[in-house]
């Protein structure tokens, strides 16, 4: 337990730039990363074809990106615009005053696009979709990605990929303190496990199973502080 005390800069890849940039985030300790749960989930499993999509319901597209965004002022709003495809057809996904996704977004690269299709100005849109890159070459797929409460100068991306680094470089630390017979009794999941897959997780099943042993280990602590004080009194 000791290894997770250390400064957030003991996990590989975080330098001393962007633990001034986690201390925003309140998070100084490797176990202060960890701890810091997705505020949401966005389930990218299902994925439809642009021919197949409905207006106005959410949905999940894989496209390329098929020309470089741009940027363009209509009235107060900065419109960033991109045109994207699959295999069955094309359509422009669109962005309000978020003009730095010029830039994030990478032409022809392959991205995960979550949003609702609308029609305007007689054009199917996707618009203000959130988005994940898809890398072909490392096998990576559509799966349930965690939301996390942000500061500037680090992204979504950014935090997962440390919070990634931590479980894999400390999981030996993620020690158990619960018997397995009251475990059972209770129907909690081990630590190691409950840790992985708050943050990672491959169904919705898996997350709250885990968020049950993470409530449980917030009371249990509440309470032993509790019973701490009263002795004392």
């Amino acid at each position: 337990m000791s290894g997770l005390r250390e400064r957030v800069t003991a996990v590989n890849g975080v330098g001393e730039s962007k633990a001034r940039l986690l201390y925003k985030m309140e998070i100084i300790t490797v176990e202060d990363l960890l701890t810091h749960f997705p505020r949401d989930y966005e389930d990218y499993r299902t994925i439809t074809r642009i021919r197949d999509l409905t207006l106005d319901q959410e949905c999940v597209l894989k496209c390329k990106v098929l020309q470089k965004p741009r940027n363009f002022h209509k009235g107060k709003f900065t419109v960033t615009q991109v045109r994207v495809g699959d295999e069955s057809g094309q359509l422009t996904a669109v962005w309000f005053n978020q003009p730095y996704l010029m830039k994030a977004i990478v032409q022809d690269g392959t991205y995960l696009f979550r949003g609702k299709v609308q029609r305007k100005y007689n054009q199917v849109q996707l618009v203000s979709p959130t988005y994940t890159r898809i890398e072909e070459d490392t096998g990576s797929s559509a799966g349930i990605e965690p939301i996390y409460k942000l500061t500037a100068g680090i992204s979504v991306k950014m935090l997962r990929s440390m919070i990634r680094q931590a479980l894999d470089q400390f999981d030996e630390e993620l020690n158990e303190y619960l018997p397995l017979f009251l475990r059972s009794e209770m129907e909690l999941s081990d630590e190691r496990y409950a840790m992985h897959h708050i943050h990672f997780p491959a169904s919705f099943e898996e997350k709250d199973w885990s968020r049950r042993r993470l409530v449980f280990d917030e009371f249990f602590i509440q309470q032993a502080a509790l019973a701490r004080i009263r002795r004392t009194m």
